[in-house]
């Protein structure tokens, strides 16, 4: 188990299909964390997690493409 103060790398590169009704119970674990960086998301994706709580920050899309 990782602090919420501690900064956290979700990386869905390997994930061949992610359901959008999957991520809202990643938001809810994710939401209170400090730092998470969340690699390997369509930009869909992402904003469902940002609609669901998890702040990703503006630099998400830059990320998603490095990643």
């Amino acid at each position: 188990e990782v602090s919420p103060h501690e900064p956290l790398v979700v990386d869905f590169g390997a994930v061949r299909e992610c359901h959008d009704f999957g991520l809202a119970p990643v938001a809810a674990e994710l939401a209170d964390r400090d730092r998470v960086t969340v690699l390997g998301l369509s930009r869909h994706q992402e904003k469902l997690l940002r609609y669901f709580g998890l702040d990703l920050g503006a630099g998400a899309g830059a990320r998603r493409a490095a990643g």
